[in-house]
């Protein structure tokens, strides 16, 4: 949008615009941002960010939440009653849960999280079998504590010792 961009400079060149030409600019940014929206194939925000009221009237048909054993069950929620047609939790309910420093709301069930309630509801989650992150001498314990012996080994310890001299940062990512 030519205007949306010469008000953008103006405004980036003078620190301030007038207050006419701050509401067009104001007015221009809402309609790109929602143009940008509705356009968009996936659009990705945090749970709570999705209560964003640009986001109010839009229709999804699929909602996918990353992490989801680490949000409480209002925070999943939150992307939930904007009504798609399909939700899908990803996460593990074996390893770290919700973070709640209140223990009255830990107390009151807000420590579990909706897919750990799906869990205990009879709800069986699709668990991935091969892991890549951890070296396999290290995968042992989880395995036989969580996974009753079932997680594999996608790489094996030579394998993973190269990536790791390869890619020091991996170490720190896993």
């Amino acid at each position: 949008m030519p205007e949306l961009q010469k008000l953008q400079q103006l405004k980036d060149e003078t620190g301030e615009l007038s207050s006419s030409d701050e509401k067009r600019y104001r007015a221009l940014r809402r309609t790109a941002e929602r143009e940008l929206l509705m356009n968009a194939d996936v659009i990705c925000c945090t749970c709570v960010g999705a209560g964003d009221p640009r986001l109010a009237k839009m229709q999804f048909r699929s909602i996918l939440i990353d992490e989801s054993t680490q949000a409480t069950e209002p925070e999943c929620m939150v992307p939930v009653v904007l009504g798609a047609k399909q939700l899908i939790l990803v996460g593990d309910h074996c390893q770290l849960g919700p973070v709640v420093m209140c223990k009255k709301a830990a107390k009151a069930g807000l420590s579990q999280s909706l897919f750990e309630r799906l869990v205990v509801l009879g709800i069986r989650p699709i668990r991935l079998q091969v892991q890549y992150r951890m070296h396999p001498a290290l995968s042992a314990f989880p395995s036989n504590i969580f996974y009753e012996g079932s997680l594999q080994n996608g790489v094996t310890a030579g394998k993973f010792m190269l990536v790791c001299c390869k890619h020091p940062s991996y170490l720190l990512d896993s």
